[in-house]
């Protein structure tokens, strides 16, 4: 009996080896046809799958619409957006398998042509993913049509505004930077008062930044990896999750993706006063970047030879910051609430925190002193882990082991101390993709931007479609393992093969 399984088990993994081998040498034979072809096929389905579901110039006298209140929504919509993602995810295996054989002018203007020809399909889609959108417009308006500051509470005093009805946060200010909302409103101010033209021009704003960061790591690359640059770059460029929440949804994370980029570019030229700017430039957009400085500046501190020059780097990189931070703070002070920090401490979903504070609301704690514990708990950890990192960094003073420590500390922050968690967040290491070495940080991070897709087309809908199913804490934990529980277990069978490897070494 056991033979017989054991020939089985042969028969089959030859027969696999033999498909895989055949298909390898079906797309060796014209890879540059079939990666042409991959990108007319990826733009069709955005084109032809995406946007049908929710046509911008059908829809966008609505406000308020999601996947399940659609037209074209509910349970065939979402069966329709599975589809359309798994033929996605398959066209960026194969697109990705192609591009390692390729280089040339020809293969690049391919690989960009795809990204930018998806971007534009979904340039048509109706924001449904989110209201963040909208938000983002009214507050951009409240900067550069009204001269108001979009950083104090109070948007009702914008409620006559075309874009009032269309947001979600009212009443709260901004939740990023001032380096945003500048942005942000220099685009307002171009686009007029017009519906279609607003959300089309702040769909551009963050495809303009994905444009850029491509561009960006294809520098890097040629400087790390030129044999690696053109499908590496694909990584991001075509990466479905990526473009859907850029160009479709238009949340702004690949603005703050570009100067985490722009920062590595900086550290492999070595000017790493400029690296270290950038995250904070990165950091006036959405505050994440902060956190990667810890990695950067040791790597930084770690370049210089002597301890005098080590002082004197890190006197004036901290100088240049606290200037740059104080100039672009300075249009909106009116005391330290403009940070808003303590408001988004008590902001909790789908994340290991909130699957906490909401066993602890149970157990009679108030809200009060259950966000007040999670919040700083979550905190401690991501100062731990962050030194940790560049601990490592500092043992081994390398670019890529400070790109490896960046990747893995934006990893942990998502899958363990982030307190409000959204699958758009993937974005963030995805971004450091391209630059990493092929390994398991690289496919986490690539996993985990699928995987949480679960959020919307799978446990969501699951737990809150027409409305929650479960009372808390089982309804929080539920949606916490359904949208982080693959990725969970993905990172300790990660762990679990290091540590193994390492003791029978």
């Amino acid at each position: 009996m056991a033979s017989v399984t054991n020939r089985n088990h042969h028969f089959l993994s030859s027969r696999a080896h033999s498909v895989s081998s055949g298909m390898d040498r079906i797309l060796a034979s014209k890879p540059l046809l079939f990666l042409s072809g991959l990108a007319v096929a990826s733009t069709l389905i955005y084109g032809f799958g995406f946007v049908p579901i929710a046509n911008l110039f059908a829809l966008y006298i609505t406000p308020h619409l999601n996947l399940y209140t659609l037209p074209q929504g509910g349970t065939p919509g979402l069966l329709r957006l599975v589809l359309a993602f798994s033929a996605l995810a398959l066209i960026y295996g194969l697109g990705w398998r192609l591009a390692r054989n390729l280089q040339g002018k020809a293969a690049w203007l391919v690989i960009l042509g795809g990204s930018l020809g998806s971007g534009l399909a979904l340039m048509l889609l109706y924001p449904f993913g989110a209201t963040d959108l909208f938000d983002n417009i009214l507050r951009g308006r409240i900067l550069g049509i009204y001269g108001g500051n979009p950083f104090l509470p109070g948007t009702v005093r914008y409620a006559t505004d075309p874009f009032y009805s269309y947001i979600g946060w009212k009443g709260w200010p901004s939740a990023y930077g001032p380096g945003w909302e500048f942005t942000s409103s220099l685009v307002a101010r171009l686009a007029g008062n017009g519906v279609i033209a607003n959300v089309l021009a702040y769909k551009a704003l963050p495809g303009v930044f994905l444009l850029a960061s491509v561009g960006v790591v294809a520098l890097i690359l040629r400087e790390i990896a030129p044999h690696q640059a053109l499908a590496s770059t694909l990584l991001l460029a075509w990466n479905p999750i990526v473009l859907f929440e850029t160009w479709g949804n238009g949340h702004n994370d690949m603005a703050m993706v570009f100067w985490m980029l722009l920062a590595a570019l900086a550290a492999v030229k070595r000017r790493y006063t400029l690296a270290v700017l950038a995250l904070v430039g990165g950091a006036l957009f959405k505050f994440i970047p902060v956190l990667l400085i810890p990695p950067v500046l040791v790597l930084a501190l770690r370049a210089q030879p002597t301890l005098r020059q080590r002082f004197i780097l890190l006197a004036k990189t901290a100088l240049l910051s606290v200037l740059l931070i104080s100039i672009a703070y300075a249009p909106f002070w009116t005391g330290i609430k403009v940070l808003n920090i303590q408001s988004r401490e008590n902001l909790y979903t789908s994340s290991l925190p909130s699957t906490i504070y909401n066993i602890l609301l149970v157990a009679n704690w108030t809200k009060k002193e259950a966000a007040a514990l999670v919040s700083r708990a979550a905190l401690v950890l991501t100062v731990i882990f962050t030194l940790w990192k560049s601990w490592r960094v500092w043992k081994v003073p390398t670019f890529q082991q400070a790109i490896h420590s960046a990747a893995q500390i934006l990893l942990f922050y998502l899958l363990v101390t982030c307190l409000w968690f959204q699958n758009w967040y993937s974005l963030w290491p995805v971004g450091l993709v391209p630059l990493l070495k092929p390994g398991p940080t690289r496919r986490l991070a690539v996993l985990v931007s699928f995987l949480t897709l679960s959020k919307p087309l799978g446990i969501g809908p699951l737990l809150f479609w027409p409305q929650p199913k479960l009372e808390q804490p089982w309804l929080e934990i539920l949606f916490t393992l359904g949208v982080l529980g693959a990725p969970w277990l993905y990172s300790m069978l990660m762990i679990w093969k290091a540590n193994h490897e390492r003791v029978t070494a």
